[in-house]
């Protein structure tokens, strides 16, 4: 009869080694999450594996090799996981979502196709597939090696009360891990009802006085802290790489400039939610997917096509079926939507993405020659800056002639952007409208190395207000580095701007340049869908973490807590 033998310090060193080698969740939780789930399920084999082979490793050691198999495949398809997700974020400078991947297959398989070529598709699952054999086969050498140079180390008692101890720590941290994302998480099947709806303000009573006209140009992935050193300890803001249209919009359209301006989302989808329709926090699925989580509010382009406006979408894309755009921007309220063979001609220069920036302004202001008299409000998407950001278009407007870094290309990329945001301005002076309200802004920021670690990078962005020339006398040109508003609240600024009453959610007075009045409502939500809320509130910070249930407290504390609670006490009304 066949005896259970005990574990030897030897083995408990090489189970400690194990398993930090399948990554314990106390290592890299924080880091995944956008796509914790995916990281619990394989966390989960991990720890199913290590369980059957330290069983194995203790009753009867010959036995142990089909269970160190199974724990080098679960290792290795974590490994795989983890880097595919680092190189995603290095490439596309956003987090990967594998529920937003999911949930939006058509955008996903555009943005391989748009970035990869025409066999994108097949080309990232083949690279995925090599990834994960690759980590399988090198988890698998590492696990066969270690049992035995585990063992010519001594480690004594106190060393194997310290790998009991490493042990427990980490399973004890991996099964509560494993525990909040597949069964507690609110992103997980029953709990999604939970989530709480975003914040949409209702100003479908609100009235306006039709009479000057709104244009909006939307570019594509900025970060304002790429550009500007933020101010802080009574400095003012400055420019760190210049930006000759961004310079030339300002200075010669009396214009006021927000260096730091925040973005509500990290998606352009996100971005028409807030700047169109005010909607802020939202840490659930995109308004542009599910139209009916509008709570059949009015956005401002339905606003203002009951009065009298018209409504035109210029859009540089190809198609309208990305991110749902076709169906968000008609139930937002443009009664036009201005795109490929309506708006562009044959043989316009095209990139990856989208038409070429230069080119359609130009065509888009071709049609707005033989529209001057008409009110309207104009809204302008380009998407030539767009990953991965080598792409040579405008070489004379780089700022690093041989770029080295990913950083590097992409300030070249977004110079790119800028300056076509030159011939934009040339073609919206030559128009001679002295009745249009012009807002530039990006629809959202990106974050890679190179660019500072500043808080809530991620939402930087920044905003130009250019007031109408009829007007001019009205609005005092000038950098505004406090207050710093949002997205969210260029609607009601906007209808203040034509003739509604001041609203709390309105920074008009900024542009005039007049004093913060009591009425301003200085609290921005910024989500990130199935991760976290961030709530500024003047000088405040708060934030709650939705992949461990942590809140951060203004003074910086880390306390549990659930959602609902953390938006009672932080959310903006």
């Amino acid at each position: 009869m066949q005896h259970p033998r005990p574990a030897w310090p030897g083995d408990l060193l090489y189970l400690l080694v194990a398993y930090t080698l399948a990554l314990p969740s106390v290592l890299l939780a924080d880091r995944m999450g956008s796509s914790a789930e995916v990281v619990a399920v394989l966390k989960l084999l991990c720890i199913l594996a290590f369980a059957w082979h330290a069983l194995a490793l203790i009753r009867k050691r010959h036995a142990a090799s089909r269970s160190r198999l199974a724990l080098a495949a679960s290792a290795g398809l974590l490994w795989a996981a983890v880097l595919a997700m680092f190189l995603y974020e290095a490439v596309a400078l956003s987090p990967f979502s594998l529920e937003e991947a999911v949930a939006s297959a058509y955008d996903t398989r555009q943005t391989l196709l748009q970035s990869l070529g025409p066999r994108g598709v097949e080309i990232a699952l083949a690279s995925l597939a090599a990834l994960a054999l690759a980590c399988c086969a090198a988890a698998w050498a590492l696990y066969r090696v270690l049992p035995q140079r585990a063992q010519r180390l001594a480690i004594g008692p106190r060393g194997a009360a310290a790998c009991v101890g490493l042990l427990f720590f980490f399973g004890g941290g991996d099964l509560k891990f494993v525990a909040d994302q597949l069964l507690i998480y609110p992103k997980t099947g029953w709990a999604q009802r939970y989530l709480p709806p975003p914040l949409i303000p209702d100003y479908s009573t609100v009235r306006i006085r039709p009479g000057d006209s709104v244009f909006i140009v939307q570019l594509e992935s900025v970060s304002s802290d790429a550009l500007f050193e933020r101010a802080r300890d009574g400095v003012p803001s400055r420019v760190r790489i210049p930006q000759p249209g961004l310079e030339t919009v300002v200075k010669e359209g009396g214009g006021v400039l927000f260096p730091l301006f925040w973005a509500n989302g990290t998606r352009t989808n996100r971005a028409w939610e807030s700047i169109l329709c005010a909607a802020s926090g939202n840490v659930g699925e995109a308004l542009a997917y599910r139209t009916e989580r509008l709570l059949n509010r009015t956005c401002l382009p339905e606003q203002m096509a009951n009065a009298g406006y018209a409504t035109v979408f210029f859009y540089s894309y190809f198609e309208t079926q990305f991110f749902n755009f076709g169906g968000f921007i008609r139930k937002a309220g443009f009664r036009q939507v201005q795109y490929g063979s309506a708006l562009m001609a044959e043989g316009d220069r095209r990139h990856n993405w989208a038409y070429d920036d230069c080119v359609f302004y130009n065509r888009a202001f071709d049609q707005l020659e033989r529209r001057k008299g008409e009110r309207m409000l104009a809204y302008f998407e380009v998407g030539m800056n767009h990953v991965p950001y080598d792409e040579q278009k405008y070489p004379e407007a780089h700022p690093f002639r041989a770029p080295k870094s990913v950083f590097e290309h992409y300030v070249n990329s977004v110079s790119e952007q800028d300056h076509c945001l030159l011939e934009f301005w040339k073609r919206f002076r030559r128009l001679g409208r002295d009745d249009v309200h012009l807002f530039v802004l990006p629809d959202h920021s990106v974050y890679t190395t190179g660019i500072p670690n500043e808080p809530d990078s991620l939402y930087a962005t920044w905003l130009v207000y250019v007031p109408p020339a009829r007007r001019a006398r009205e609005f005092t040109p000038r950098t505004v580095d406090s207050p710093v508003p949002s997205q969210a609240q260029l609607v009601p600024t906007i209808l203040e701007l034509l003739g509604a009453d001041p609203l709390p959610g309105s920074f008009a007075f900024a542009l005039r340049g007049d004093a913060v009045p009591p009425y301003y409502d200085n609290c921005h939500m910024m989500g990130r869908h199935g991760v976290s809320l961030v709530v500024r509130r003047k000088s405040e910070r708060a934030e709650y973490r939705l992949y461990s249930g942590e809140a951060v407290l203004p003074d910086g504390s880390v306390v549990k807590s659930d959602l609902s609670s953390f938006q009672e006490r932080f959310a903006c009304r």
